[in-house]
């Protein structure tokens, strides 16, 4: 007998097996026979997108990038609007873009879920790259991120002209020497946060200590509070 007839012939017998088996037989032989090849597929696809999309990003140079953590709602609000006036407001190029993450969730302390530890893992690396540039978030996460020395001093950081409009909204916390230091402003009434619709009580926004765009999230803050 030829390879290609036993090849014929052990496919037909596989045939013959899975018309036997009920639902859920069939997937659990499948996975069992076949899962080292499944996974083969899944990673190889898994890879030419992380390519792709690394090769697409590349065309781009990111003039801030902005993580919102923990805003109680999914619905955007008008942030395509507000990030294109922003844009225009930075006199940005066509190749170079704002980043803004909606997608963190963070429960801190017994709380914490896998999620949690995920998004954790995720700003540690995107901070350690020097990535990030603005925090919006709630008091849990400037907390945290002030103690481990990633906030930025904002009476140090912003215009004294700047500073003084903004200093009766700003959010005192421990920095990682255990001192309280101005690390956020709220944005609680703002255009800027009905716009962008955030929810949180209050929403703060921050500056993180090691940002290579500080030009821009100083604009930023001249944008929302001028």
């Amino acid at each position: 007998m030829s390879l290609k007839e036993d090849f014929k012939n052990e496919a037909r017998e596989e045939r013959e097996k899975l018309r036997n088996m009920t639902f859920k037989d069939k997937i659990w032989y499948i996975w069992e026979y076949y899962k080292f090849f499944i996974i083969g597929i899944v990673c190889t696809v898994g890879i030419l997108i992380s390519v792709g999309t690394t090769i697409y990003s590349n065309r781009f140079d990111t003039a801030l990038y902005c993580v919102v953590i923990n805003n109680r709602t999914t619905e955007a609000g008008n942030q395509d609007q507000v990030l294109e006036e922003l844009k225009d407001y930075l006199n940005l190029s066509d190749v170079r873009e704002i980043v803004y993450d909606t997608s963190m969730f963070i429960s801190y302390g017994e709380n914490t879920n896998e999620l949690g530890y995920a998004t954790m893992a995720k700003i540690s690396a995107l901070v350690a790259s020097r990535e990030l540039d603005i925090m919006i978030a709630d008091k849990d996460s400037i907390d945290n991120y002030a103690k481990l020395g990633g906030m930025t001093d904002l009476e140090e950081a912003l215009p004294a002209d700047l500073y003084e409009k903004v200093k009766d909204r700003i959010y005192y916390t421990d920095n990682e020497e255990g001192q309280k230091q101005p690390c956020a402003v709220s944005l609680e009434g703002t255009k800027f946060a009905g716009d962008m619709n955030l929810v949180m009580d209050p929403p703060l926004i921050s500056l993180f200590s090691n940002s290579e765009n500080t030009e821009n999230c100083i604009a930023l803050f001249h944008y929302i509070f001028d």
